[in-house]
């Protein structure tokens, strides 16, 4: 009896069981296999966007080596975009705010798999609040000046900027900043990181900070000047881009100086957000200016350009200098005495009789120049600083505020990305003495010159530059001249302020044919300072002083040298003399140089050379950049 109640009281609660509704991980898992079949017949798995998401590079491996990014695989060389795409879906579905995760997989797939109306990115409210969900009102790519402190920076860097709309301040600092470098540890040695960087072992990523502390290191510490790109996005494409950098923050990637770097990792995000190719399959070397000078090609759906604004952001020596500038004579006069050291600029002021607009902006380009020294100097030096400062305050405080007064601005110099691309190729005809007649075609992955337009007047980055040249007499084709590295940093900027360092110089390594030896390939090094100065809006001179030094024959020269130069953007125009004294056989020889560039657009450009050392050539070239 009691047997019989037992199996009867079972038999009632499997039946309750079954007649509860299946538990909702059951409905989620049931729903992504649906939408799964739904993908594989639109072959999402092999959509480019799908791919590019995952960092699917051309070997069919992904970019990211972290293991926690991919739901699939426990490694990159094992992703299979299949798998990844079956584990998304289960993850946004199954789990609880699984879309809070992977916000861009899921954008991208609910456009074309209509996802469950629940899923919702607004409940995320740690992303929707980095993200500035709903307030969001544009986004900026930054582009930085290069800086030779750093061999990373040599070429420029990027940055991403969310630009708010809610008014947190009355400027951008606050706005969220997202930067790519390499992960480098403390007290690196300059040998090592050079090293590292151009052999791939250091692993690099995304990280995020308010704006105004990069802000502090690379405008404020580091002096560089920056660029700012507002893109005319779409919500979708802005939803898309802070999606998908959430999901790479720290997430890491190998990391190489010369391609593998911030331009390329953030070209890469923005060819996802924009469905469209910017970096170039020929392409082995990227420069962060090439993002720049592709996104200025770009327009929109509606036949816009995708760069909605381009806004100069000068670093605060350029804008001491150029308030320096804008000073009288008697001004700078008083400004360098009070810079030096005087502790009282009210008596020094009123004994020049200043009026009293002349005595602020003296004070106020004092106010300036103090915080951009306290910016530079080491701990020790500062409370002099401080002190100085001070005494500048308590003058100015004498004087009433100027009212309605303009912000002060410096003139607005056109970005890198405005002038030649960096990557040039030349074919070049040469006509030497007793008619040696010569072809030759060179090119360079960077390639920026004193007389070229890229924003750095004079100064000069070539890198890589391989010219090879056909003898007519000999019928042959030979290596002629292999430039590893040419920089020249002409300094046109820094007026007379005393401490002030106004000094330019190069250095160079490379291979070259010596004349009379078709079959010889000397390494050359060397290097020079001196002074420049500008001649107008668009001319410049400088004097130099070189050592170079022929390692194969072991011989030395010293040779001062002096240029003018004129460059536009239709012509350009440099003469050059050099005196060579040759210690080791009490030799001297004199080179005479003229070139003129005629430029056919941004990208194109004709050029015509002639110079003498020892007899005298002239040359016809092409140059295209690209």
């Amino acid at each position: 009896m009691h047997h019989q109640y037992g199996l009867f009281v079972l038999a009632g609660f499997i039946a309750a069981c079954a007649a509860l509704p299946p538990p909702a991980y059951a409905d989620g898992q049931r729903q992504s296999e649906l939408l799964y079949q739904q993908a594989v017949q639109l072959q999402l798995h092999q959509h480019p966007i799908w791919l590019r998401l995952l960092h699917i590079d051309g070997d069919g491996q992904s970019s990211i080596i972290s293991t926690d990014f991919f739901l699939a695989a426990d490694r990159a060389t094992e992703i299979d975009p299949q798998s990844e795409l079956h584990a998304t879906l289960r993850h946004l579905l199954d789990k609880d705010r699984g879309i809070c995760d992977y916000p861009a997989r899921y954008t991208w797939l609910n456009r074309h798999l209509q996802l469950p109306a629940t899923l919702d990115l607004s409940a995320c409210e740690n992303f929707a609040k980095w993200a500035s969900v709903g307030d969001l009102k544009s986004v900026s790519l930054i582009s930085v000046s290069s800086y030779l402190g750093n061999p990373a920076s040599t070429f420029g860097h990027v940055l991403i900027k969310f630009n708010d709309s809610t008014g947190k301040g009355k400027n951008d600092l606050f706005d969220v900043t997202v930067n790519f470098s390499a992960r480098v540890p403390e007290n690196e040695s300059a040998f090592l990181y050079i090293f590292n960087g151009l052999s791939g072992a250091y692993s690099a990523g995304f990280s995020d900070r308010y704006y105004y502390t990069e802000d502090l290191v690379y405008s404020n510490s580091e002096q560089r000047d920056m660029w700012e790109y507002e893109l005319n996005l779409s919500e979708y494409q802005m939803l898309m881009l802070v999606g998908h950098l959430w999901e790479l923050l720290h997430q890491r990637y190998q990391y190489y100086f010369l391609k593998q770097n911030c331009g390329y990792r953030i070209a890469a995000i923005m060819e996802m957000v924009l469905e469209q190719d910017l970096i170039p399959d020929y392409q082995v070397w990227y420069a962060p200016v090439s993002l720049f000078t592709s996104l200025n090609r770009q327009v929109t759906d509606s036949g816009e350009p995708l760069v909605k604004r381009v806004q100069f952001l000068p670093s605060p020596q350029r804008q001491l200098f150029t308030r320096y500038n804008d000073l009288s004579v008697r001004q700078k006069q008083a400004f360098n005495t009070l810079a030096l050291g005087s502790d009282k600029p009210a008596e020094v002021l009123g004994g020049l009789r200043f009026s009293q607009a002349e005595s602020i902006e003296v004070l106020d380009s004092l106010l300036q120049y103090s915080n951009y020294k306290l910016s530079q100097a080491q701990e020790d030096g500062r409370e002099l600083l401080r002190t100085r400062r001070q005494s500048y305050l308590r003058a100015r405080f004498a004087y009433p505020a100027q009212n309605g007064a303009e912000v002060f601005t410096s003139k607005a110099i056109a970005a890198p990305a405005e002038g030649t691309p960096p990557l040039r190729l030349r074919l070049q005809a040469v006509e030497r003495e007793q008619r040696q007649s010569a072809i030759k075609l060179a090119v360079a992955p960077f390639f920026y010159d004193a007389l070229g337009r890229h924003g750095q007047d004079g100064s000069e980055l070539i890198v890589m530059n391989l010219e090879a040249e056909y003898l007519q007499a000999d019928d042959r084709l030979s290596l002629a001249r292999l430039d590893l590295l040419r920089i020249q940093k002409l300094d046109l900027t820094t007026p007379a302020i005393k401490g002030e360092n106004n000094l330019s110089w190069r250095a160079f390594a490379h291979f070259a044919r010596p004349e009379g030896c078709a079959s010889c390939l000397h390494f050359n090094t060397g290097g020079g300072i001196g002074r420049a100065w500008r001649l107008g809006e668009e001319g410049f001179a400088y004097f130099m002083t070189d050592l170079r030094y022929d390692a194969d024959i072991a011989e030395a020269r010293l040779v001062p040298s002096l240029a003018l130069a004129r460059s536009s953007s239709a012509h350009g125009l440099m003469l050059t003399l050099e005196h060579h004294y040759i210690p080791e056989r009490d030799g001297n020889e004199t080179y005479i140089g003229a070139e003129y560039r005629h430029r056919i657009g941004r990208e194109r450009e004709l050029v015509f050379n002639i110079e003498h050392q020892r007899q005298t050539r002239v040359s016809l070239a092409f140059a295209y950049y690209f």
